[in-house]
């Protein structure tokens, strides 16, 4: 597989997030604000078709062959590529004279994580609630209430349906979109988004071709992953407080985001605490930095433009060879999909806002200083 820089790390964050969460649930040792604190960080992965997505949530996910898979007495995983609305909850309907009930996922899985693959929808649902005179539908009540809390309800003239402990994560995966990360629902989630570079595109070329993609992931190294999120897992229940002071003190003094988004990157640190092994101690390490700082780039241009950001992306990794603006469409039309008015579009935009110029037929990227923003201010 091509590695992508920190997905691996945010998604074993996620991973050590959920089991702490479990930890939680059975313990109910940690609350906020009178409620069970919400331990899970669910990763939405965003890139263009073709580019990892599935492979990694499968890589992990899948039941059968995933590294996860051994992990099944201590939590079931899945990959799922549709969801009706009422898929979550369950429903519950009349069959001949009898009043029968049907699981929803947020009960089959209560426990488990779930690889939402291709869930563009999560971008309409979320965004929803913005639109003038639009009422939540079921699902977005039914997602905002279980991805936070550990309780979700459904009334029905038949009766009630009423899930308690609910513990699941979801890694839904999406292409590129710009997203209100305003959203309650959003901000359920953390994000990574994927640009392929020429240079990406030669590496997935020749990993796709590499003899060791086409075998299988070896039962010892499945064990050894079961063993170690078991022993982590012992420590974490013999927890009663958790320390947040060293990340408190680099939000306060390096981050300068709200108190609305902070809880987001608490739980990244609890989870890669737990994924590093260093619990009962969270230690602000150089990994657990680049891994805010890549959060926090990655809220910021979704909320911008993500297809527009590819583009700038695409001619800074090619500064010391720069492509031809022309040369620059055909790779974003070719691994983007990216039609010729969109690309000119933003291509304007990039150049209006000084971040691209064309030199000599080439373009040229102009590297950010993220410090003349005042409203992201990443640490040096």
């Amino acid at each position: 597989m091509v590695q992508i820089p920190l997905l691996v790390e945010k998604l074993c964050v996620s991973v050590g997030g959920h089991v702490f969460n479990l930890t939680n649930l059975d313990n109910r040792r940690f609350y906020h604000a009178g409620s069970l604190e919400n331990f899970r960080s669910h990763v939405v992965i965003m890139a263009p078709s073709g580019f990892s997505k599935t492979t990694y949530i499968k890589f992990f996910l899948d039941p059968h062959h995933g590294i996860l898979s051994h992990c099944y007495q201590i939590f079931p995983t899945t990959v799922r590529s549709t969801f009706s609305s009422e898929s979550w909850i369950g429903t519950i309907y009349q069959k001949g004279k009898k009043i029968e009930a049907s699981q929803g996922l947020f009960s089959r899985f209560k426990r488990g994580i779930i690889g939402a693959d291709e869930f563009m929808r999560l971008k309409d649902l979320a965004e929803a609630e913005s639109k003038p005179g639009r009422k939540h539908t079921n699902e977005e009540v039914y997602l905002l209430s279980a991805l936070e809390g550990e309780t979700a309800t459904k009334d029905l003239s038949f009766g009630t349906i009423e899930e308690t402990d609910i513990g699941t994560t979801i890694w839904p995966g999406m292409r590129l979109t710009k997203l209100d990360t305003t959203s309650g629902l959003l901000r359920r989630f953390i994000f990574h988004i994927i640009f392929p570079t020429p240079q990406l595109a030669k590496e997935f070329k020749q990993a796709i071709r590499n003899k060791q993609i086409s075998k299988p992931i070896s039962p010892v190294v499945k064990e050894q992953v079961k063993e170690t999120i078991e022993e982590m897992k012992q420590v974490a229940n013999e927890m009663k407080e958790i320390d947040y002071s060293e990340i408190e003190r680099y939000l306060n003094g390096s981050m300068k985001i709200s108190h609305v988004e902070e809880r987001i990157y608490k739980r990244i640190a609890v989870g890669y605490a737990f994924a590093s092994g260093t619990l009962p101690d969270i230690v602000m390490d150089d990994t657990l930095e680049a891994i805010f700082r890549h959060e926090q780039y990655c809220r910021y241009i979704i909320r911008d433009d993500p297809e527009k950001e590819a583009i700038y992306q695409v001619a800074l990794a090619t500064k010391d060879e720069p492509l031809t603006k022309e040369e620059l469409e055909a790779f974003m039309f070719k691994y983007y999909y990216m039609n010729r008015y969109r690309f000119h579009r933003l291509f304007h935009l990039l150049t209006a806002e000084g971040l691209i110029q064309v030199r000599n037929d080439h373009v040229h990227a102009v590297e950010r200083n993220w410090n003349q923003n005042r409203f992201l201010l990443f640490p040096k």
